[in-house]
């Protein structure tokens, strides 16, 4: 879910300042404390499922630059232009 939000969570205004990034962090936290545990072992009978590739290696993960860009290009013209 972290890939979706990276992709889609930036589109709206309140998104883009608050939602967005406070799930991120919350996911980052619930990753950081299920890193902690053990891992865990199927069902006797059962496989586990693949883990797959991580955020990083995810293309749909790179849409988030689109925002961040915006946003360095917008606070740089705001500091530029202030005077």
């Amino acid at each position: 879910m972290t890939s979706r939000t990276l992709c889609l969570g930036w589109w709206s205004p309140l998104s883009l300042v608050a939602v967005t990034p406070f799930t991120l962090v919350w996911n980052l936290v619930a990753h950081c404390k299920f890193s902690r545990l053990p891992a865990s072992m199927p069902a006797p009978g059962r496989q586990s499922l693949p883990e797959g590739a991580p955020v990083y290696r995810r293309p749909v993960a790179y849409v988030a630059l689109i925002p961040v860009a915006w946003a360095v290009w917008a606070i740089t013209g705001l500091i530029t232009h202030a005077g």
